[in-house]
């Protein structure tokens, strides 16, 4: 897996949009780290999957929110997750489902 965070930056029309993108595990239990000694193909590390949880900082409508998650869907296999975020609290906002 390449990096854990990734930024984007672009603009859809509204201004400029940042987009933070992240993979997590699906099970909340299991952790990206294996002991030294273990091989990672061998061991049940991340075994029941990941999704990608994508947050975005700018002006962005409803359905900026919606064509962003219809293209991380169409360029990734895992589920995907698109949040919206609020600047100045730090808190997520509207979700589009998984």
């Amino acid at each position: 897996m390449g990096a854990d965070e990734r930024l984007f930056c672009g603009n859809l029309g509204s201004g400029i949009l940042f987009l933070t993108s992240r993979v997590r595990l699906i099970e909340p239990n299991e952790s990206f780290y294996t002991a030294s000694n273990h091989r990672l193909r061998d061991s049940h590390v991340g075994s029941s999957g990941h999704w990608v949880d994508i947050a975005v900082r700018g002006p962005c409508s409803d359905e900026d929110l919606r064509r962003i998650a219809r293209l991380a869907r169409a360029a990734d296999t895992r589920p995907v997750a698109v949040r919206r975020i609020d600047p100045l609290a730090g808190l997520s906002g509207r979700e589009v489902a998984r």
